[in-house]
């Protein structure tokens, strides 16, 4: 095993019953895995001095995976964006879709209301205030 000719022999205690170990967690991760982790090129022996131990070597293979995993799921999205050509003309706006689904996708927000800023008028009404008694508040200096 090339992970283990990185160190020497006696180092370890068993090394038939290491290998064994060895064996069975690398069967729960795919072979690019395996050889990026024990590659003398990318592996652990370029991080670590003495024999890893078990955990260690896991510890490289989950690191490994999460890139094999974040490299498939971008590779993915390329096939799935390559291979569909749906013809998409026949879809509902989203006012459709509003109407169709109102609890779940609520109603039509507006630029005002999206941005959060509502006029005085419209604040006044929803209060009962009427323009009369807005125009008689005194303006603030500075303001006209």
């Amino acid at each position: 095993m090339i992970l283990l000719s990185g160190y020497r022999r006696q180092d370890y205690n068993n090394s038939q019953l290491f290998i064994r170990q060895l064996e069975q967690i690398f069967a729960e991760y795919p072979e690019s895995v395996i050889k990026a982790v024990t590659s003398p090129l990318t592996g652990i022996q370029r991080h670590v001095n003495y024999p890893p131990v078990i955990a260690e070597i896991v510890k490289a293979l989950e690191a490994e995976m999460r890139i094999f995993r974040h490299t498939a799921s971008i590779e993915k999205g390329k096939r799935i964006g390559r291979e569909e050509n749906v013809d998409r003309s026949n879809r509902p706006t989203m006012d459709e879709m509003r109407e169709k689904y109102p609890d779940l996708l609520g109603k039509k927000i507006t630029e005002k209301t999206q941005a959060g800023f509502r006029s005085l008028a419209e604040i006044a009404m929803e209060c009962g205030v009427s323009q009369e008694q807005l125009d008689a508040i005194p303006a603030k200096r500075g303001q006209s």
